[in-house]
């Protein structure tokens, strides 16, 4: 699943960094030279990746990582937050142009008439409703913003996908956006990936 990749390219890099900051300081300098060689090849492919907004928002779009996963992780660095703020309101720009609006539960609204009971056709008198001023209209909601508020799922134990299906009355419209993200393959970047390491 695409949305992996990101998690794959943060965990390599923290232990990277983590078996740096470990290493004695009487280790090999190849040892060092060949993890900040690494380190450094992760870091050029994950900016490489981050080219296409596909990988965050699918990323952002996993209800195991989201943006509340991805913010945490990008805290200590202000150019990584910024880029994740920037990559969340393109989602919303994309969300709103291509899916907002689009997938609604089907609500028919039939309009009643009355009818005479006479085998003669008679024009219909449309039945009023003198209520329907206290009905409460149907509030617009970013269902985008609205998933964001929602707490991250186990990494181990959900299925981003089941997941989404499961909600798609509550937000049929990213539903169908996160299935369509979602459903980008990421593990072949991942293969070669580890393949130029």
């Amino acid at each position: 699943m695409l949305s992996t990749t990101h998690a794959i390219f943060r965990g390599l890099q923290e232990e990277i960094k983590l078996i740096l900051s470990s290493l004695p300081s009487s280790a090999p300098p190849q040892l060092k030279a060949g993890l900040i060689n690494a380190h450094m090849k992760l870091s050029e492919y994950y900016y490489k990746y981050d080219e296409s907004p596909f990988y965050t928002w699918a990323a952002l779009l996993d209800p195991r990582i989201s943006y509340e996963g991805i913010h945490d992780d990008y805290a200590s660095d202000p150019e990584l937050t910024s880029y994740l703020e920037a990559a969340k309101h393109q989602l919303n720009e994309y969300y709103n142009l291509h899916y907002a609006g689009r997938y609604t539960p089907s609500t028919s609204r039939t309009t009643s008439t009355l009818m005479t009971p006479t085998t003669t056709e008679q024009p219909t008198i449309p039945k009023v409703n003198f209520v329907a001023r206290y009905k409460k209209d149907k509030v617009s909601v970013n269902e985008l913003e609205e998933y964001f508020k929602l707490p991250r799922e186990d990494f181990d134990s959900c299925d981003p996908l089941k997941w989404w299906v499961g909600r798609r009355l509550q937000f049929p419209n990213v539903c169908q956006l996160a299935c369509d993200v979602l459903a980008i393959p990421g593990l072949p970047f991942c293969f070669q990936l580890y393949s130029f390491l």
